[in-house]
């Protein structure tokens, strides 16, 4: 995804967007999109300068890109989001609403996600391999996103309590005894050796939301990505964490291993516990703060 900008005033804008972003502590994938969409709206806009648009101009854009381009509600909503952030936080010019403006359209139909029942989750789980196993123990019995499980650092681990409280979340979440037993010899125990090694070799910094990097223990992500590399924010070299795509490949290699035909993804796991939870006879409001969605509809959905 890549929005080529060419007047070097509107390069001077985006990194101004990208320092204020990184002020504000958002991630590189939001860094990603912020910029792709606010360089998409600036070239839409070509032939005026920033300064002369405003909330007129951000909602006909958002319309154009319903009308003429067919992108769906979620991906408007980034757009958005970004426009939101550029004009509140980077031209101090606020746009206090904006609402997706677009001529009535037939409801899409709502396909159901894909739901594992018991055996085939512990079937898949059976045919991982460290660390990804425990990924999907963690998926299955906490309801977290695969991004978020990546990005649990060792101090977000509450073994006794089987809790865990992300850094860039404060919901706590049970986990269930199997999760925290695979989680005390062998995730702990690889992420440490590696950040020893890193140390030794002079390294150890982990990316921070906040800072330069963090050397402490306590910092480094749990799952540990196997090359070290330069941090966006800091230009330090860092321990990142497991790339996504990496747990995908493993889990379809595992999916297709066990011989299920359901075509499920890491989500699935995240699905599949809270219709379990369900089944249990939870309650859809003890869902809805387990999966840690802002109100029911979405959990319904």
């Amino acid at each position: 995804m890549e929005c080529i900008i060419t007047s070097m005033n509107n390069n001077a804008l985006l990194m101004r967007v990208r320092s204020r972003m990184r002020h504000h502590g958002l991630g590189p994938s939001t860094e990603r999109a912020y910029i792709y969409w606010i360089g998409r709206f600036i070239n839409h806009h070509a032939a005026r300068p920033i300064d002369a648009l405003g909330a007129d101009e951000v909602a006909g854009f958002l319309t154009a890109l319903r009308t003429q381009h067919g992108l769906s509600d979620s991906t408007r909503c980034l757009a958005r989001s970004a426009l939101l952030f550029l004009f509140n936080k980077v031209l101090a010019r606020p746009i206090v609403s904006l609402t997706l403006r677009a001529p009535a359209l037939p409801m899409p139909v709502r396909v159901p996600p894909v739901v594992l029942t018991h055996g085939e989750v512990r079937a898949v789980i059976g045919k991982l391999a460290a660390p990804h196993h425990i990924i999907a123990e963690l998926l299955y019995g906490t309801g977290l996103r695969l991004r978020q499980c990546l990005q649990l650092r060792v101090r977000d681990i509450d073994l006794r309590r089987r809790c865990i409280t992300g850094a860039r979340h404060s919901r706590q979440r049970a986990s269930p005894a199997t999760a925290g037993q695979a989680l005390r010899p062998a995730v702990p125990a690889t992420a440490h050796a590696r950040h020893l090694l890193d140390v030794e070799e002079g390294y150890g910094n982990a990316p921070a939301l906040h800072a330069t990097g963090r050397r402490a223990w306590g910092w480094q992500f749990l799952f540990p990505a196997m090359h070290r590399s330069i941090d966006h924010a800091s230009g330090v070299t860092v321990r990142g964490h497991l790339d996504e795509s990496v747990v995908q490949r493993a889990f379809k290699r595992a999916l297709r291993a066990s011989g299920i035909e359901k075509a499920a993804t890491p989500r699935t796991l995240r699905h599949s516990f809270a219709i379990h939870l369900l089944g249990d006879c939870r309650s859809i409001g003890a869902v809805q703060q387990m999966m840690g969605h802002a109100d029911i509809p979405t959990t319904t959905m």
